[in-house]
């Protein structure tokens, strides 16, 4: 079975989440105008003398400033997006959505993966007090997390290029750096990966030059190499949750307007983004090709 959802990507929590959240330290439930979790009754180890169930995938995408608008009315928008639409017409989605306070990227983006308010959930801003350096760590996330669920769970996870996830416990690591000033960023992103994995994917997926944040082109190459990667990760390793973040919508959207001929070209290479990594899926055997041979969910987030 597998399961389209395109909801919004500012997150209000859901009472009831909450609740269940505090009673299964092993579950924690984010809420974005849909659950972006669900647990499915494959969790479940199969009991004697029970086929054994098949296996459960989540594949949560973040394109970062991508509005509504944009996959309900495509052609009034001028952008062309098959992809999105794919998922769109497969699945379910939202006309609105509900942000969260600051609605900037990195308090929700810790929202999305906690229930937790920005109030509470230690990332309150983009950056630190008096300064322009991001919270870079997951060590500041003071809530339980979407991996930290999986893990416990026994399930294997993924990120690759979320927010705030230097340090972050998952069996495969690609952090995000997004800091001004510094000449190396692949360099940088690599020394907090986990041991070995930029390095592998690298060799497989080629190598990706990607300036500091405060280049125009940042954003797109940046999402060039996680598309690149996430799509490697998912056919060599089939993680049962994957995080995924693509920024430069919004990146483009905040230097060029959200009209300009330059946020619908973003627009559409965040489709293509989406189209590799729905072919990764497709390679590895993961999205069903007639049959049940998995469970696969595929949560779509936006937002500014």
């Amino acid at each position: 079975m597998t399961k389209y959802e395109v909801i919004g990507g500012a997150v209000r929590q859901d009472s009831t989440l909450r609740a269940s959240a505090r009673r299964l330290s092993a579950v924690v439930l984010a809420r974005a105008l849909a659950v972006i979790l669900l647990l499915s009754p494959t969790w479940a180890a199969a009991g004697e003398g029970e086929a054994e169930a098949p296996a459960s995938y989540t594949v949560m995408i973040s394109i970062d400033g991508l509005r509504p608008a944009i996959y309900l009315d495509p052609e009034g928008e001028g952008v062309t997006i098959p992809n999105l639409l794919s998922l769109r017409d497969r699945g379910v989605h939202a006309e609105k959505m509900i942000g969260v306070f600051p609605t900037v990227t990195y308090p929700s983006h810790t929202t999305l993966v906690t229930g937790v308010a920005p109030a509470r959930n230690g990332i309150p801003n983009n950056f630190r007090p008096g300064s322009r350096e991001w919270y870079l760590n997951a060590s500041d996330i003071k809530v339980p997390t979407l991996w930290d669920a999986y893990r416990q769970a026994g399930r294997s996870t993924a990120i690759v290029t979320w927010p705030a996830t230097y340090g972050a416990k998952v069996d495969f690591l690609i952090p995000e750096n997004l800091s001004f000033g510094i000449d190396d960023v692949p360099g940088k992103i690599a020394a907090g990966s986990t041991p070995g994995l930029f390095e592998a994917l690298v060799a497989k997926a080629g190598s990706f030059p990607v300036p500091a944040f405060e280049h125009p082109d940042a954003g797109e190459k940046l999402d060039r190499m996680t598309a690149a990667f996430a799509a490697e990760v998912i056919r060599s390793h089939k993680p049962e949750l994957l995080l995924v973040h693509f920024l430069d919508v919004d990146h483009v959207m905040h230097a060029s307007g959200p009209d300009s001929d330059a946020a619908r070209h973003a627009v559409d290479l965040a489709d293509a983004n989406l189209g590799a990594i729905l072919q990764a899926l497709r390679d590895a055997g993961i999205e069903d090709r007639g049959g049940v041979t998995s469970r696969l969910e595929i949560r779509l987030e936006f937002g500014l």
